[in-house]
């Protein structure tokens, strides 16, 4: 792979996440800062529209399923869309801490 295909590629992945980041922050799925002529909004969308198919978890409470599917979509712990000081701010890092553990036993399992 060339260093100019690497970029692109970069760029793409980078739009895909900031449309999952504007999903889990409760933003419209034409709320992208891109115009229609810019080739990255397509990834933008694409990003969106996964994680807006991704379902909770039922076996979670609600704000703890959400930080699950965050940590899924690609989100840091840094970007929970909840106030620092809350009930569902706790639980949301709960979820995705749940999510990043779950991974990391997953990969353990699979590369041993």
């Amino acid at each position: 792979m060339t260093q100019a295909e690497q970029t692109v590629l970069t760029a793409q992945n980078s739009a895909k996440r900031e449309g999952a980041v504007a999903f889990h922050h409760q933003k419209p799925r034409n709320a992208s800062q891109m115009d229609d002529a810019n080739s990255l909004r397509a990834y933008w969308l694409e990003g969106w529209d996964i994680a807006s198919r991704r379902k909770n978890r039922p076996d979670m409470p609600s704000a703890e399923a959400e930080g699950f599917r965050a940590f899924q979509d690609g989100l840091h712990s840094h970007e929970c869309r909840f106030k620092r000081v809350t009930s569902e701010n706790t639980e949301w890092h709960n979820g995705w801490s749940r999510a990043e553990t779950a991974k990391e036993k997953n990969e353990e399992r699979l590369y041993r």
